[in-house]
């Protein structure tokens, strides 16, 4: 496992420059966050430097980024929170991420087609350190009112991958007692919706597996509000994931909504397949968080641990 977490560093460091997007999930941000992760665990200072180096490229541009959570700011202000709680870079976050707050709740979106309800997600990150903070109670009652809407007067494809971003944010605010009403509200929408999403096969097998485990968490707060998205099942893969890239995608969703990879590991054997594939056919998208190189070393790597702090300045 040591060999393939340094030869994923490596070959990060070799062909990041190449990466256009500073997106989370498709741009250089995804494999920023791994090399600060792995450099903390090697306990080699050369990957944080490269890894800061790239994060204020990425800063530089966070004014003209679309909001989207795979492309844009929700999710770089994801990253950026998360290596700041996990001591991989220094700053208080409430000071780092003052601006991007204020460009993430200035402009709300509910996409329900293609994309996560990135700023609920945001939202979340940032209020669990916030907890008594009326600005992040104040944004989550209008990101609902954002997502009542969107999900009421949206008459296209509606994909689970969005869904189960709503369902995360509603667990996830169950102890704002002021957004409880409006959660409710957003709640007794959605069977209709996923029943719809079944019907048409809207989903991917990570989607539903992501769908299941949290209808688990959610019967842990809402046992009688969540009985009727409980009897909503859909499929499930039954046997071993067919391929790496199914690996990475419901690591990094589990991370994401959970805290954790929870997905048992592949062999050694199959990774050791994938980075070579990975090495031999050059191509960009094998090197980020989705599907990629950043995304398998993400999930390889333990996330207890603590790095030499570097300093960001604010956005």
């Amino acid at each position: 496992m040591e060999k393939s977490l340094l030869r994923i560093a490596n070959t990060l460091v070799l062909y990041s420059y190449h990466v256009t997007g500073n997106g989370l999930l498709n741009g250089r941000m995804g494999i920023i966050l791994y090399l600060f992760r792995y450099s903390s665990y090697a306990g080699n200072e050369y990957y944080s430097d490269f890894a800061g180096d790239l994060l204020d490229k990425v800063l530089r541009t966070s004014a003209n980024m679309p909001s989207d959570f795979e492309n844009g700011l929700t999710g770089v202000g994801w990253a950026v929170n998360r290596l700041l709680k996990e001591g991989l870079v220094d700053g208080n976050p409430n000071e780092v991420l003052q601006s991007v707050d204020r460009k993430v709740f200035n402009w709300i979106a509910c996409n329900p087609g293609i994309s996560l309800f990135g700023q609920a997600v945001y939202l979340l990150e940032r209020w669990q350190d916030n907890l008594n903070v009326p600005y992040f109670e104040e944004q989550a009652i209008h990101i609902l009112h954002i997502c009542e809407g969107g999900i009421r007067k949206f008459g296209g494809k509606i994909s689970l991958y969005h869904i189960n971003s709503v369902l995360h944010f509603l667990i996830g605010i169950n102890r704002m007692r002021k957004c409880m009403e409006k959660a409710n509200v957003v709640c007794k929408l959605l069977p209709d919706i996923l029943r719809r999403i079944l019907k048409q096969k809207w989903y991917t097998p990570a989607d539903c597996l992501i769908f299941e485990q949290l209808k688990q968490e959610a019967e842990k707060y809402y046992p009688e509000l969540w009985y009727e998205i409980q009897s909503i099942c859909f499929p499930q893969t039954n046997g071993p994931i067919k391929n790496m890239e199914q690996y990475i995608r419901i690591a990094w969703l589990q991370e994401l909504y959970f805290g954790k990879v929870i997905i048992p590991l592949p062999t050694t054997e199959e990774i050791g397949t994938f980075i070579d594939r990975k090495q031999q056919k050059i191509t960009l998208d094998g090197f980020l968080l989705q599907n990629g190189l950043a995304g398998l070393g993400c999930m390889l790597l333990p996330t207890n641990q603590q790095t030499t702090l570097n300093h960001i300045t604010n956005l």
